[in-house]
């Protein structure tokens, strides 16, 4: 959990990109690959390490599932006291909210394959999970997906035809 490696897609040995003695969650390149953005801590204060140079710069941003979106200016994430998503701008330093939970968490927000908005799980009371599409600008909230069971991770196919989730045993699940 102290360390960020680098793994080439084409097989080879794992590479240490980053070490600190503390937790280090929820890695993700940005969309130009020059920099990694994670959750750091107790906290969960999101960072950005710069692959070359490897300055860490602190966000003044806590959360979780960090994604740094395709326009490389503005942060997704989901907020640590209230599971919230919200988008970060990098540039402005500008904060605006794309859920408004109360009752539930908004969990493991992805970019859809035509990066023209997110996917996220909304888990909701009595093990009821959502999955919700909007696109970045209006926020048009389409539920398109309800399940009846706990859903623990969410991840899309290369192609991103299959939304590939697990279930608390681990068992993949695609729909």
């Amino acid at each position: 959990w102290d360390c960020i490696y680098s793994v080439p897609i084409v097989g080879g040995l794992p590479q240490k990109i980053y070490e600190v003695n503390d937790d280090l969650l929820f890695p993700s390149f940005s969309p130009d690959q020059r920099q990694v953005i994670f959750s750091q801590g107790f906290s969960r204060q999101i960072q950005l390490l710069d692959i070359v140079t490897k300055k860490v710069t602190p966000l003044p941003v806590f959360g979780n599932f960090p994604v740094i979106l395709p326009d490389g200016n503005t942060v997704l994430y989901s907020g640590v006291i209230d599971a919230n998503l919200r988008f970060y701008d990098l540039n402005q330093g500008r904060h605006r909210t794309v859920t408004h939970s109360y009752l539930s968490a908004n969990l493991f927000p992805l970019i859809t394959p035509d990066q023209g908005g997110i996917l996220w799980f909304e888990n909701r009371p009595q093990s009821q999970v959502r999955i919700n599409r909007t696109d970045y600008e209006a926020l048009n909230i389409r539920i398109l997906q309800t399940f009846s069971e706990p859903l623990m991770a969410l991840t899309l196919s290369p192609g991103g035809q299959w939304a590939i989730a697990s279930r608390p045993n681990g068992e993949p699940f695609g729909f």
